[in-house]
């Protein structure tokens, strides 16, 4: 049985992150039979791109095209990551969509199963009571609430997930869509040009 590389949440592409070991071996000559070397300096690199990605959301919410949001990273990372691919909480970007909605974009890396690592979301959607509080135990963000009750509020948290993905993710990674899936569980991915 064979499984997908990378998790996906809600991101609309997948936002890879692949060194090769390859070419650490050729950048690294003096320690190509020490795996366990190579390894450390492909985690710092990695590491690295995590915090890189973090900075940049702190950096650009409040400005520009997310001008009416905010940062924040919460002491918990509020998604449950899947058990065969470990990840990172970068933050979460909050903005209020319409009067009574708010939307929350939990951003995070994502550890490949082979290799790699993918930058990517997950989307929450609340209702504003009229006591100004939010119900948090009821994440309406599902095909449901999109199909029934208000694709207004569906679209534009997409949208706000799209600026993301524009504005942070493609500056540090590479976009990929998943190609193919076979009946096993693995998965082809095809680099977007």
């Amino acid at each position: 049985m064979g499984t997908a590389n990378f998790c996906h949440y809600d991101a609309h592409n997948y936002h890879i992150v692949n060194f090769d070991v390859d070419d650490y071996k050729k950048e690294y000559p003096e320690h190509e039979d020490d795996t366990d070397v190579l390894y450390d300096i492909m985690n710092n690199d990695y590491n690295d791109q995590m915090e890189y990605v973090e900075g940049e959301l702190k950096r650009v919410v409040g400005k520009g095209v997310f001008k009416n949001c905010e940062y924040y990273k919460a002491s918990e990372c509020p998604i449950d990551f899947n058990r065969s691919y470990g990840g990172y909480y970068m933050g979460s970007v909050c903005k209020r969509i319409t009067d009574n909605y708010e939307v929350r974009i939990h951003c995070v890396a994502c550890s490949g199963y082979y290799t790699g690592m993918n930058f990517d979301y997950a989307i929450e959607i609340y209702h504003e009571y009229k006591d100004g509080n939010y119900d948090e135990s009821e994440n309406l963000f599902s095909e449901d609430f999109e199909l029934i009750k208000n694709k207004n509020v569906v679209k534009r948290a997409y949208g706000l997930g799209k600026k993301i993905e524009k504005h942070v993710y493609e500056k540090s990674s590479e976009k990929y869509v998943c190609g193919g899936r076979f009946s096993n569980g693995e998965a082809i991915y095809c680099k977007v040009k």
